[in-house]
């Protein structure tokens, strides 16, 4: 079973980077390993593309995409995110929102225990 992650990003700034970088490794050092991680931009000031291209060529399991206009919100970033990804549970996630290592793990567990939840 396939976990996507949608990483919802918005800076201003420079130091939202930093933020969406320990969140991307956070999302790549998950126990479970089937994972792919989405960031999608809301077309922000500064927008991660150096740093995601670096992700990018290290890590194929990283898609990266930037919205035409700011929507303001989150929901219009992760409608997209949750469009792009591949996988059989989506987790949506802030930019700013570091993961702990089981998180997928146990959604994983969860779903197999629990195949009827939406």
């Amino acid at each position: 079973m396939k976990l996507s992650f949608v990483i919802a990003h918005y800076s201003v700034d420079y130091q939202g980077e930093a933020y969406l970088a320990e969140t991307i490794y956070s999302c790549l050092n998950q126990t479970y390993r089937d994972v792919e991680i989405i960031v999608v931009d809301d077309h922000s000031d500064h927008p991660p593309d150096s740093l995601m291209a670096y992700f990018m060529h290290l890590y194929p399991n990283i898609k990266y995409h930037v919205m035409d206009k700011n929507h303001g919100n989150a929901v219009a970033v992760r409608n997209k995110g949750t469009e792009l990804a591949g996988g059989d549970i989506i987790l949506p996630n802030d930019h700013d929102d570091p993961c702990m290592p089981i998180r997928a793990e146990e959604t994983i567990k969860h779903f197999e225990k629990n195949p009827d939840t939406d």
